[in-house]
């Protein structure tokens, strides 16, 4: 994957994680979920990630059953990304209905990607509270020093949702020190988000024309 060779390392990792479960050995757990990651990572960068939504459902029954909860959580993850990714909101939200009281999320970073995951069917389905409430949750639990894509990409949603709240998002969010512990500025966060500070400055001053000229371009 590093190499970005990603036809073979959806194909290896996809053998792994079958071994793993075949295997049924709580100590490979941990290598199942990894190698799980990878293939769902190396299936989206290979264009077909939505495809793999019966083998990643019938993972996760796999998993459940042997108490794997790692590899349930990557498993269910990887499939609200493939509905997301086909714009499927109604299937998502009724996978997160059904899942979400017994889904386990012990990784931080797993619960990350579901919280995201929900704030985004959540404001779709105009549940706009719901929605900021989840996409406030992740920006706060994800790792401080890793995910800054990740990161750019929740804050993103997070202001839209805010201003279709009716709420102005403070400056200070979009100077890249918004939730920090006072360390230095996010540079790439400041910079990903001049065009929703330029969207959110139009809504402030009710500027259709403006607002109109940020969404087009």
């Amino acid at each position: 994957a590093r190499l970005g060779l990603w036809e073979p390392a959806e194909r290896h990792a996809s053998d792994l994680v079958q071994a793993a479960l075949q295997l049924s050995r709580r100590t490979l757990d941990p290598l199942a979920s990894r190698a799980l990651q990878l293939m769902g990572l190396a299936a989206e960068r290979n264009g077909h990630l939505p495809a793999l939504q019966p083998m990643l459902l019938s993972i996760h029954r796999t998993a459940s059953l042997r108490h794997d909860t790692a590899s349930q959580a990557v498993a269910i993850n990887l499939v609200l990304r493939g509905m997301l990714l086909q714009r499927r909101y109604l299937p998502a939200a009724r996978l997160i209905e059904h899942v979400e009281a017994a889904l386990p999320l012990d990784s931080s970073a797993q619960l990350v990607r579901f919280l995201f995951a929900k704030g985004r069917v959540l404001s779709v389905s105009a549940d706009y509270p719901g929605a900021d409430a989840c996409l406030t949750q992740a920006l706060r639990k994800a790792p401080a020093s890793t995910g800054a894509g990740f990161k750019q990409l929740v804050q993103k949603h997070s202001i839209v949702v805010q201003l279709l709240r009716g709420i102005v998002p403070e400056r200070v969010v979009f100077t890249g020190i918004a939730g920090s512990d006072g360390g230095d500025p996010d540079k790439d966060m400041a910079a990903a988000l001049l065009p929703y500070l330029a969207l959110t400055q139009a809504v402030r001053r009710g500027d259709v024309e403006a607002f109109t000229a940020c969404m087009e371009k």
